[in-house]
């Protein structure tokens, strides 16, 4: 399985939850490859469509390759994302562009026919976080993902996603209740124990939702073949 963080901060709520999935899938049997996209060299695609030419990307001189190799032998995906102004961060949206490469685009008078090329199929996951705690900020973000994913999967599945709402400081969605309530307190959050204690709770649901996505995504497939989940 291919893990995939895009949040600048280590240790954040994304990166939290992200972890808690691969602990969920690696106890399942899963082999899990976990990158930080903030840690690869990905230049933008430049747009020059070259590579429906040669097959493959012109730009040589960064990590795309060596990624594009672990993405076609992984049978899972799971990508985790803050939600950035309605969006996926841009580390994210940068490798997301260059998956051109990947794609077989045949021009039409009408229409563009735009067709994988040949991998096994995958699943794929996702975990967004936001900081807003009640509004749909996730929405678009979350629909970008999906699309993307049922153009790469090949006959994947989408298997859950989790939405964590809330968290707006790094770690907040690990945090007990007593450092939750300073934590509120301090960002002048009227926070009473009821309402601590609400939140915590949901939290924790985010984790759980996390552990079962994570199981999900790595068990076995039916039928087993190369690479890892």
């Amino acid at each position: 399985m291919l893990a995939l963080s895009s949040s600048p901060r280590k240790g954040g709520n994304t990166d939290l939850l992200l972890d808690a999935a691969i602990e969920s899938a690696v106890s399942v049997g899963a082999v899990v490859d976990k990158l930080y996209l903030s840690e690869l060299k990905i230049t933008p695609c430049r747009g020059c469509l070259r590579c429906n030419v040669l097959g493959r990307c012109v730009i040589s001189d960064d990590d795309w390759h060596s990624f594009a190799e672990k993405f076609v032998s992984a049978d899972a995906v799971l990508i985790g994302a803050p939600v950035y102004f309605w969006g996926v961060p841009g580390v994210l949206k940068v490798l997301l562009d260059r998956f051109r490469s990947l794609i077989e685009v045949t021009m039409g008078r009408e229409h563009i026919t735009c067709v994988p090329r040949e991998w096994k199929p995958k699943d794929f996951g996702f975990i967004l976080a936001q900081g807003e705690p009640t509004g749909e900020d996730f929405v678009p973000a979350l629909r970008s993902l999906h699309l993307f994913a049922q153009k790469v999967s090949r006959g994947g599945r989408i298997a859950g996603e989790v939405v964590a709402k809330g968290p707006a400081f790094k770690g907040q969605v690990a945090l007990g209740p007593e450092r939750l309530t300073k934590l509120f307190e301090k960002a002048g959050v009227e926070a009473d124990a009821e309402f601590v204690t609400r939140e915590h709770r949901r939290y924790q649901g985010y984790f759980e939702t996390a552990r079962k996505l994570g199981a999900e995504l790595g068990a076995p497939p039916p039928a087993s073949g190369a690479g890892s989940r």
